[in-house]
C-alpha cells in the first residue's frame, strides 16, 4: 500500500506561519510581561541566577506559588517549606 505524497511545505510559508503566530501571541504578551518582571526583579533581589530562575519556573509554571517560592527563597533554600507553601496557594484552584 503506497503512502499518500503531500507536498513540503516551502521556507517561506513557514515563514509566514511564525509571524502568523507571533503577532496572534502580542496581546497576551503584554499583559504577561509585567509579571516577568516583577518575577525577575524579585529573584535578583534574592540572588537568584536566570537558569536558576528559569528551571524553578519551568518546574513550578503556577503564577502565584512562582513569587510565594521566590519570597521564602534563602539560602540554604527550604525545600520542604517552599514546596509546601506552593502546594497550599495552588489549592485554590
Amino acid at each position: 500500500m503506497a503512502q499518500p505524497s503531500y507536498p513540503s511545505p516551502s521556507q517561506s510559508q513557514y515563514y509566514h506561519e511564525f509571524l502568523r503566530g507571533a503577532t496572534t501571541v502580542i496581546p497576551v504578551m503584554i499583559g504577561v510581561l509585567p509579571f516577568g518582571l516583577l518575577l525577575g526583579a524579585q529573584a535578583a533581589q534574592k540572588g537568584l541566577s536566570v537558569g536558576l530562575l528559569s528551571l524553578m519556573t519551568g518546574l513550578n509554571f503556577a503564577g502565584g506559588s512562582e513569587f510565594a517560592a521566590v519570597a521564602l527563597w534563602s539560602s540554604p533554600p527550604h525545600l520542604i517549606t517552599i514546596v509546601l507553601v506552593s502546594m497550599l496557594v495552588n489549592s485554590r484552584h
